[in-house]
């Protein structure tokens, strides 16, 4: 291999999955053994053998398939594009990524286009020449492949672990603990909450019943929070490892190119054995179960599909941040908001009160938006000439601290080629001077547009009085609880709701409104 020098390079270091596995068997045996600082080490040297000029180290904590999931390939590809170096080191192709042809694709055009080299330990890939971009190809695909037939392998491994009866979740079940050999055995502090819950379903109580009852008794839950969820009661009624079944593959998990799973649910699961653990709950309490749940199902029948509430979708509760509902209680005369989270002690209130409150604060804010622009018409031209002057002082004064930082970056490489920095050191400084740099970069970009975002913001401000004033004449000549929903929308972001359980009095509540800039 060719050996290139004096390079403006980052650094990337990545741990694969075969890397966790090694240092999770060396910590077992008691050893220590940390792939990012060996990998670090190995290309520091290569680095400083070929007198490159480190830019910046990537290092990445996770081991994610997809680059939405690795925030510092994110940075680094940004970096790329932008044509900040001249290439990029690794210990190997496949640390740069080796997921599906879209992020592959993504990764070569951005490389290609920037004419960045990648640079390996024992090779150097040019994207812009034939032989690199086939040799980048070859070996994705090859990682690619291998990377695939790693996850059918542990895939077939959980399937066979479940036939045996061994439980392959991370958490086991609540009401039971894992012994040694992967089997559920029972918690029998939770396990009585568990036959408890089976019991209130088949009387006849409904999953947010149940939760409300077990918040009140001051059960903790699952995850350890005071609150009970009614779909944390779903989950528990209708999973049959409670009834002394191991299953597994219920659910089917897809990853997007986003990062995130898609779920869905399996009418047949890959492993299912029956009397695989003891059963918290006998067989015929758990059928009982499902047949209540059956019973309380009743498909949703909607006569009328306008909303009820022209605040649906803008007022949230100040406590929990949820949003606040509104219904129609059959012996008030009223429709009522209130916050359905449960836990949650946010007092309900009659929607027409709200409603003439919100207006009013609305005229309220027109009046204080209107002595506000006068204020700021009265400002004479000398004293914006000030503001002007010392926003280009400000200016003039990072562009000097900036080229002193240059200065200081060029000097780093004699000290380290002269002995008095160590390669650490040497990091280390150019970490900070890096730091500043960005830090100088967003104050200049921020100071260069103060005042004309200011000028802009006074435009929204002076354009948001007609605004307003508009939207409430069309709010009170609405002719639908849709189209008022509609109006305010239009230029309020969130209102946010509280009313404490001991105000009693008919007004006694608060609203913040939020308006779009």
């Amino acid at each position: 291999m060719t050996r290139l020098k004096n390079l403006d390079i980052a650094i990337y270091l990545r741990k694969s999955r075969k890397d966790i596995e090694s240092e999770r068997e060396a910590a077992i045996r008691g050893e220590s053994y940390d792939t990012l600082t060996k990998h670090r080490t190995e290309l520091l040297n290569i680095s400083k053998r070929d007198e490159h000029n480190v830019l910046d180290i990537f290092e990445e904590v996770v081991s994610g398939e997809y680059i939405v999931e690795r925030p510092e390939m994110q940075k680094l590809l940004r970096n790329v594009a932008d044509m900040k170096y001249d290439a990029v080191l690794v210990m190997d192709i496949d640390r740069l990524g080796r997921g599906d042809k879209v992020d592959q694709g993504r990764i070569e055009k951005i490389f290609k286009s920037s004419h960045t080299l990648i640079i390996t330990p024992y090779e150097i890939y040019d994207m812009n020449s034939e032989s690199g971009e086939f040799s980048v190809e070859v070996k994705t695909f090859l990682a690619r492949m291998e990377y695939k037939t790693i996850k059918k392998r542990l895939q077939s491994g959980r399937i066979r672990s479940a036939k045996v009866g061994r439980d392959q979740t991370q958490k086991p079940p609540y009401g039971y603990k894992k012994d040694h050999n992967l089997r559920l055995v029972i918690d029998e502090e939770e396990a009585k909450w568990v036959r408890m819950i089976y019991k209130w379903c088949i009387e006849g109580m409904g999953r947010v019943q149940i939760a409300k009852k077990l918040t009140e008794l001051g059960v903790p839950s699952p995850n350890g929070k005071k609150e009970w969820s009614h779909v944390t009661i779903r989950n528990i009624l209708s999973n049959p490892k409670y009834k002394g079944d191991q299953v597994f593959g219920r659910y089917r998990y897809t990853k997007s190119e986003n990062g995130k799973y898609i779920t869905k649910k399996s009418d047949v699961p890959e492993v299912y054995v029956e009397d695989a653990h003891e059963a918290i709950v006998d067989k015929d309490t758990w059928e009982s179960a499902q047949e209540a749940i059956k019973r309380r199902i009743k498909a949703p029948v909607k006569k009328n599909l306008d909303i009820v509430n022209p605040l649906a979708g803008i007022i949230k509760c100040k406590k929990c941040g949820k949003a606040i509902l509104a219904n129609n209680p059959s012996d008030r005369p009223n429709k009522y908001l209130f916050c359905g989270t449960i836990g949650c002690n946010q007092k309900m209130i009659a929607l027409s009160k709200v409603e003439e409150v919100l207006l009013q604060q609305l005229e309220g804010i027109l009046s204080e938006l209107a002595i506000e622009i006068k204020h700021r018409k009265n400002i004479t031209q000398q004293e914006t000439n000030q503001i002007i002057e010392l926003a280009e002082k400000r200016v003039n004064k990072i562009r000097e601290e900036l080229s002193k930082i240059e200065v200081r970056r060029s000097n780093l490489h004699d000290l380290l080629e002269d002995g008095t920095y160590d390669k650490d050191t040497f990091i280390e400084r150019s970490r900070l001077l890096k730091e500043k740099q960005n830090q100088l970069e967003e104050e200049l970009k921020a100071a260069e547009s103060k005042l004309a975002s200011e000028k802009e913001r006074s435009n929204k401000k002076d354009n948001l009085i007609p605004n307003i004033t508009k939207a409430l004449q069309a709010y009170r000549t609405a002719k639908s609880i849709k189209d008022k929903n509609s109006i305010l929308k239009s230029f309020i972001k969130e209102v946010r709701y509280n009313r404490e359980p001991d105000w009693n009095r008919p007004y006694q509540f608060e609203i913040e409104i939020e308006l779009y800039e």
